[in-house]
C-alpha cells in the first residue's frame, strides 16, 4: 500500500493540481492579499499537522473531483518531510487574474518543504502542490573547493552553483542534469541530496560541477500556464544549453575544452541528444539513465504496481483502484506508442498533456545514440527499482555495443540515486539519509580525467 501512494506523491508534485481557465475568460479578481496570505498558512499548517481532511474541505468543486483523500494527502505530507520539524520559514503570495497563489515555506532538518495554494475568487482551493524546498544556507566550502553562485539563462534566470576544487587551475567541469519532476540544484529528495554529493565528491578529486534549480521547481506556475504547450524543451533542454553556454563563454574559472554533461535518470536519458546539439562538450554520462522516452519507464512502473496487485499485495479497495487505472495506461500506452501526430496536445495520456509525451518521444535518447561522436560511461544500480539493469541498463549496453568510447559501470547494491539499497524495493528508500557512492564518484573522475 505504501508503494502505491508514494508514487501518487511523486506524480501530484510535478505540477498544480486543478485547472486553469482559457486566457479569453480571465478576469483580473479583486483580493484581500493580506487575508488570502493568512488562509494559506492556516491551511499549510493544518496540512503539516496532519489534518489534510480540513485543507480537502476547502477544494473547488474540479479539485473534489479529482478524487484525492485525507489519508493520501497526509501521506505526501510525510514523504516530502524528513527529520525534526524546525519550524515556519516564509510565506508569499501573488495575484495572477483570477487566481491567488501562495507558496508557504517549513524547515525540517533535512530538506525545507514548500505548499503552493491557489485560490479561486472565493476563497476555494483551485490547485495544490506539494514540493521540496531549498533553505538558504551558506554556500559550502573547506580545504579542497569553494562554491560560487552563478546564475543560468537571462529570462526567468535559475540559481545554480559552480563547485570549484582548489589549487587546480581551469579544471575539467560536470554539468549536471535533473531527473523527470520538479528539484533544486542539489537534487533533493527526502533526506538526501544526490547532485550535491556528487559536486562535493569531484571536487575532492580536482574536477568543478555546475549545478542548478530546475524551471519545473524554480517557476512552477508559470510551467503550469504552459499547460498543453509545455515541452521537453521548456522543462529541460534549453537550461541545458544555456548552462553549456556558460560554460563555454562567459566561466574564466573552469576549462571550456572538457565540459562533461552527467545526466540523472530522464536526464540521463537526454544526454545523446544533448551531445548531438553541443558538439562542443567533452563526454556524456548517464546515471540511471533511459533510453527509450520517459512514458516507457512509467508504463513498466504502472506494470509493477499491478503485480503487487495481483499478488494481494493490495487492501480489496486499492487493487479495485489498480485494476481500473490500468484499463486506461493500456489505452495511453497504445497512443503513445503509436504516430501521435494526429492527437491533440492537450489530450492527457499517462497523466500528462500529449504535447509533452510527444516532446519526449522526439528526444528519447535511443533516436540520437547512433549519432553521438564523445565518449559515454553508462551507470547504474543493481537495485534500481525504478530504471532496471536488466532492461534500461541492457538498452545501453546493446545500442553501444560497437560503440568503442562506451564504458559501463553495474553496482551491486545501489539504488536510483547511486547510494546503498536497504532492500526495501520502493521509495521508502530516499527516506533514509545516504551518500551517492564513493565508488561511483571516483569512476566518474575517472571517466573525466581520461577524456578532458
Amino acid at each position: 500500500m505504501k508503494k502505491f501512494i508514494m508514487l501518487i506523491a511523486c506524480a501530484v508534485s510535478i505540477s498544480l493540481l486543478g485547472g486553469c481557465t482559457s486566457k479569453t475568460e480571465i478576469e483580473t479578481v479583486h483580493f484581500n492579499e493580506d487575508a488570502m496570505l493568512t488562509l494559506a498558512r492556516a491551511q499549510a499548517d493544518e496540512l503539516i499537522a496532519g489534518n489534510a481532511d480540513k485543507v480537502i474541505a476547502a477544494f473547488d468543486e474540479k479539485m473534489a473531483k479529482a478524487g484525492l483523500d485525507a489519508a493520501t494527502l497526509n501521506m505526501m505530507v510525510q514523504n516530502l518531510t524528513t527529520g525534526e520539524y524546525v519550524g515556519f520559514y516564509t510565506a508569499d503570495g501573488i495575484v495572477a487574474n483570477e487566481f491567488y497563489i501562495a507558496e508557504v515555506i517549513y524547515e525540517y532538518e533535512h530538506n525545507g518543504f514548500k505548499v503552493t495554494l491557489v485560490y479561486n475568487g472565493a476563497n476555494e482551493i483551485s490547485g495544490l502542490n506539494l514540493n521540496y524546498a531549498s533553505i538558504d544556507k551558506p554556500l559550502a566550502a573547506d580545504a579542497s573547493f569553494e562554491e560560487i553562485a552563478v546564475t543560468i539563462g537571462d529570462l526567468m534566470p535559475l540559481d545554480g552553483v559552480l563547485t570549484l576544487p582548489t589549487d587546480v587551475t581551469n579544471p575539467p567541469v560536470v554539468l549536471l542534469v535533473h531527473g523527470s519532476g520538479p528539484a533544486d540544484k542539489n537534487a533533493t529528495i527526502a533526506a538526501n541530496a544526490p547532485f550535491q554529493d556528487i559536486a562535493h565528491g569531484l571536487a575532492n578529486l580536482g574536477i568543478a560541477t555546475l549545478r542548478y534549480d530546475k524551471r519545473t521547481y524554480a517557476y512552477p506556475k508559470e510551467m503550469a500556464e504552459l499547460g498543453a504547450q509545455l515541452t521537453i524543451q521548456h522543462e529541460v533542454l534549453n537550461d541545458v544549453d544555456a548552462a553549456i553556454d556558460l560554460l563555454l563563454t562567459e566561466s574564466q574559472k573552469t576549462n571550456p575544452r572538457a565540459i562533461f554533461v552527467l545526466g540523472h535518470s530522464m536526464g540521463g536519458g537526454l544526454t545523446p541528444a544533448i551531445a548531438v546539439a553541443n558538439p562542443e562538450i567533452s563526454g556524456i554520462i548517464s546515471m540511471a539513465g533511459i533510453l527509450d522516452p520517459l512514458f516507457e519507464a512509467s508504463y513498466a512502473q504502472n506494470k509493477d504496481i499491478e503485480r503487487v496487485a495481483q499478488q494481494g499485495g493490495f487492501d480489496d479497495a486499492t487493487t479495485t483502484l489498480v485494476v481500473e487505472q490500468m484499463i486506461k495506461v493500456e489505452e495511453d500506452i497504445a497512443i503513445l506508442r503509436s504516430d501521435m501526430s494526429d492527437i491533440p496536445d492537450d489530450q492527457i495520456l499517462m497523466g500528462l498533456p500529449a504535447g509533452y509525451q510527444k516532446s519526449t518521444k522526439e528526444f528519447a535518447g535511443i533516436n540520437f545514440i547512433s549519432d553521438i561522436e564523445v565518449p559515454v560511461l553508462v551507470l547504474q544500480g543493481a537495485k534500481d527499482f525504478q530504471v532496471k539493469a536488466t532492461t534500461d541498463y541492457a538498452a545501453w549496453q546493446e545500442a553501444l555495443a560497437e560503440y568503442p568510447m562506451a564504458t559501463f559501470k553495474l553496482y551491486e547494491n545501489l539504488n536510483h540515486l547511486m547510494m546503498p539499497s536497504n532492500g526495501a524495493g520502493d521509495i521508502s528508500e530516499y527516506q533514509e539519509k545516504g551518500v551517492v557512492s564513493e565508488d561511483v564518484i571516483s569512476d566518474i573522475a575517472t571517466f573525466v580525467n581520461s577524456n578532458a
